[in-house]
């Protein structure tokens, strides 16, 4: 099958998984505030949750605008579930296909399938636009690092397996790959959302949360503009889509 057919089958699956399995659950994710597992499993086996990806690592390798097709179609039936994709795929999934180390992105091919959860936690209370002030600071401690301070409005936060932990330092801000079980972190959910409510929004706080060297991505004080400047780069680029696709659906209702 050469790209060119099998993207257009992928942004096709795209629609009719919109219509079929998207559409039905939106109001009870918004009202329930929260994303049903079996939503997640639906849309790996579609090969939807990372789409960008190739495809022995469960995505279909779609190109920028055939990604952005079926990012738009997704977004159209339910926002919170189009940021499913925004998240592991677009901040997550490319950011480790790209920066990563083959020990990161062996993590792909469970993110892509739903068994494992990611989030791009960047934010701080005091620290959203202004990406380079961020106080999270990481410390050198024998063959590794430890990890201190506060993230907010961390989009599946609160139910991820694996955070892309952006923290400055010595040595300049860095990214760090941390498991949630990795020790010495504190997840609060955050209630009362206006949209986005099935997306498990929450605030993180590390108390000198332990990580290897190997948990750096890229390289030390490579943050800004390479490692988060992409995965920032390429979420910006899925919102967009979504955002095409409720004004699309906005227009239609209309």
């Amino acid at each position: 099958m050469t790209q060119a057919a099998g993207t257009s089958v992928a942004v096709e699956r795209a629609r009719r998984f919109a219509d079929d399995v998207v559409r039905p659950a939106a109001a009870t994710i918004d009202a329930e505030g929260r994303m049903p597992r079996e939503v997640m499993e639906a849309m790996a086996a579609e090969g939807l949750i990372c789409p960008s990806l190739p495809e022995q690592l469960g995505g279909h390798e779609l190109a920028p605008v055939d990604a952005g097709l079926v990012t738009e179609a997704i977004g159209r039936a339910c926002c919170s579930t189009r940021t499913i994709m925004t998240i592991q795929d677009a901040l997550v999934g490319q950011t480790l296909m790209r920066w990563g180390s083959e020990a990161h992105q062996r993590h792909l091919p469970d993110i892509a399938a739903g068994r494992r959860l990611a989030a791009f936690a960047l934010t701080e209370p005091e620290v959203g636009s202004d990406a380079r002030g961020i106080t999270t600071r990481y410390e050198a401690d024998g063959a590794g690092f430890r990890l201190s301070g506060r993230k907010k409005w961390i989009t599946f936060g609160g139910i991820a397996d694996l955070f892309l932990m952006v923290a400055t330092g010595d040595d300049g801000p860095t990214v760090f790959l941390v498991e949630r079980d990795a020790g010495g972190q504190a997840t609060e959910p955050m209630e009362g959302l206006i949209g986005n409510r099935g997306t498990h929004v929450a605030e993180i706080r590390l108390d000198a949360t332990p990580v290897g060297a190997d948990a750096v991505v890229g390289r030390l004080g490579g943050a800004f503009p390479f490692v988060a400047g992409s995965a920032l780069d390429n979420g910006r680029y899925s919102v967009a889509w979504g955002s095409v696709g409720i004004i699309a659906e906005a227009t239609d209702l209309m």
